[in-house]
């Protein structure tokens, strides 16, 4: 993953994680992507990751972050709650938390479930993307 300087466009810093094709989300100096097994918490300013999950079969969607968590879509119809340290909070593999949402085909992103959620709280400098 790569970081740019939003009014310059160069390079800020670049760091080493699992393939992920999810969009990063940049949230209170954290940049949080669902890599391929894994959920990263990264440095906004430096890059460092701070937050490394174990492995959750993720399925590359873009986690959403409120101001007590990370949420994400793992597997087919499985949703997540990490902390923001990275602990599981709560696992549903029901589909109750997301009752009102259609049940899309199994292996899509089902954080789409969780609409009332802010995708992102506060920002930062730079803007990430993928290397």
């Amino acid at each position: 993953m790569t970081a740019f300087n939003a009014s310059t466009g160069a390079q800020e810093w670049s760091t080493t994680t699992s393939y992920f094709s999810s969009e990063p989300v940049v949230s209170k100096g954290e940049v949080w992507v669902q890599g391929a097994g894994s959920v990263y918490g990264l440095s906004a300013k430096t890059g460092a990751i701070e937050v490394q999950t174990g492995y959750l079969d993720g399925n590359g969607a873009t986690p959403a972050v409120s101001k007590t968590g990370v949420y994400v879509s793992t597997g087919c119809q499985t949703q997540i709650k990490l902390s923001l340290a990275g602990q599981v909070a709560w696992e549903d593999t029901t589909g109750a938390r997301a009752a009102a949402a259609p049940r899309p085909p199994c292996g899509e992103p089902r954080v789409s479930g969780l609409m009332g959620l802010p995708q992102t709280e506060g920002g930062g400098d730079g803007a990430a993307g993928r290397q």
